[in-house]
């Protein structure tokens, strides 16, 4: 494929791939380019802020369904666009 298509070989595989995360909805990027998949979590209803303050109960059922911590470079982030 690279030889085919020479140079925009990597514009192409870019574009697909944003393609393909576009038509999966289970599937997440991360700012460092890792692809995984999101998988809901445990609802904790004891979690707290950086405060130390517990979370309401609609923000620890976001954190369930939406937290990602990526396996590349371990960053945490929300997957609700």
């Amino acid at each position: 494929m690279r030889e085919v298509f020479g140079p925009d070989y990597a514009e192409m595989e870019q574009l697909v791939q944003m393609q393909f995360l576009a038509s999966n909805d289970n599937l997440v990027k991360c700012s460092c380019g890792n692809v995984m998949e999101v998988v809901e979590g445990v609802l904790d209803l004891n979690q707290k802020d950086d405060a130390g303050k517990p979370i309401s109960r609609e923000a620890a059922v976001s954190m369930s369904k939406h937290r990602v911590r990526c396996n590349e470079c371990n960053k945490n982030f929300c997957s609700n666009p």
